[in-house]
């Protein structure tokens, strides 16, 4: 199962019946800190462009769009603004690396 959307919606229908949703046990969970990471990602992700062709891909998240971000909402010090874009990039990798696989984020 691709995680998006869809969790809140499980975790809604596990709270109203009281009945465990087994799909929500194999969620990866978010390391304590790295929540406001995972959240930029999300907001940054939302807005990248498509790619036209043969097959309409998911484009990269560029850096404009980081930069951005950063000015936007933190963080400001350049050490931690690096420190940012390599985890973004770094998810932004693992995303791609699944968008580009036959069937990938279905």
């Amino acid at each position: 199962m691709t995680w998006g959307p869809k969790v809140r919606q499980l975790e809604e229908t596990e709270l109203k019946t009281g009945k465990p949703i087994k799909a929500l046990d194999s969620r990866p969970e978010i390391l304590p800190g790295l929540g406001p990471i995972w959240v930029a990602f999300q907001t940054l992700s939302a807005g990248r462009s498509i790619g036209v062709g043969m097959v309409a891909m998911p484009c990269p998240i560029t850096f404009q769009d980081i930069d951005a971000y950063a000015r936007r909402y933190g963080p400001e010090d350049p050490d931690d603004f690096e420190r940012f874009l390599r985890l973004i990039r770094a998810l932004d990798s693992c995303f791609m690396a699944h968008a580009v696989k036959p069937g990938g984020g279905k």
